[in-house]
């Protein structure tokens, strides 16, 4: 089963495509700002392999100039908030599970963006 580690990453592919941007582009952006970022790092977050830190999101919401709770999916707050950050994170070794019988397991193989 593959890991996913942040709730940001497709939201900030959809931001980039839609303004015409490859993720070499968005890479270089992030390096004026001050991150050091390679073509290959922003493909990793728009996959979700790896966590994104709160202060990484500031350098994304900047750069995509989107404010930073765009680079959120929508959560359904008549739900429980672990089902619903459960829905867009799994990573065994954190810790980020639902327990089996607590949730339907289709969830963890729906694409919900």
């Amino acid at each position: 089963m593959n890991l996913l580690n942040n709730l940001v990453g497709r939201q900030v592919g959809k931001f980039r495509d839609e303004q015409n941007l490859t993720q070499g582009d968005l890479a270089d952006a992030l390096q004026q700002r001050g991150w050091m970022i390679s073509r290959s790092g922003v493909s990793k977050i728009e996959s979700r392999l790896v966590h994104v830190y709160d202060y990484q999101i500031c350098w994304l919401a900047s750069v995509l100039d989107v404010p930073k709770d765009a680079l959120y999916p929508k959560f359904d707050a008549s739900k429980p908030v672990e089902e619903m950050i459960l829905k867009y994170i799994h990573n065994e070794k954190l810790g980020l599970v639902l327990k089996p019988d607590s949730f339907d397991p289709a969830l963890l193989t729906k694409k919900y963006f």
